[in-house]
């Protein structure tokens, strides 16, 4: 192949990611809180929140709901552009009065991913599959060069 190259790395069934996005956490003010069986977050109205579902949040200066504070991570199972849904039942908390901050908490995941023989054989089907045409000129250009290699290591 010349001096072009290329490199595998098989991270495993159970690859552990502890920063997934490299950005730094954010916080924002908490205008309201739901007592629901999914609490739903307000954000205030001057700045939209950054979460995403799956990301997990932890409040601090919560007054009212004082339930809220300090407790282990919550996960975000639904998101708008000023507000989110939590994993979590405020039912039984108290009622939310004023203020307090939310911050995302950056939680450690496990990763599948498929070892080379997989990989060789269906591209795509890798955690992350990374035969992806987002350039419409060069639309199956990546399947084209995996056959390519294919072709040269069965020569």
């Amino acid at each position: 192949m010349g001096a072009a190259g290329y490199t595998f790395v098989d991270y495993g069934e159970q690859h552990l990611i502890s920063d997934a996005d490299g950005e730094q956490t954010k916080s924002f003010i908490v205008t309201s809180i739901t007592n629901e069986e999914q609490a739903t977050i307000t954000v205030h109205e001057d700045k939209r929140h950054s979460y995403q579902e799956g990301d997990h949040v932890r409040f601090v200066e919560v007054e009212g709901m004082t339930e809220m504070n300090n407790r282990e991570p919550i996960e975000i199972v639904s998101v708008k552009p000023f507000s989110f849904q939590l994993k979590l039942d405020s039912t039984k908390f108290g009622a939310y009065t004023r203020q307090g901050l939310v911050e995302n908490i950056k939680v450690t995941k496990a990763v599948s991913y498929h070892d080379l023989a997989t990989s060789y054989k269906n591209p795509s089907a890798s955690a992350g599959g990374y035969i992806q045409d987002c350039d419409l000129r060069n639309w199956g250009r990546s399947l084209q060069l995996h056959l390519a290699l294919r072709a040269v290591h069965a020569f």
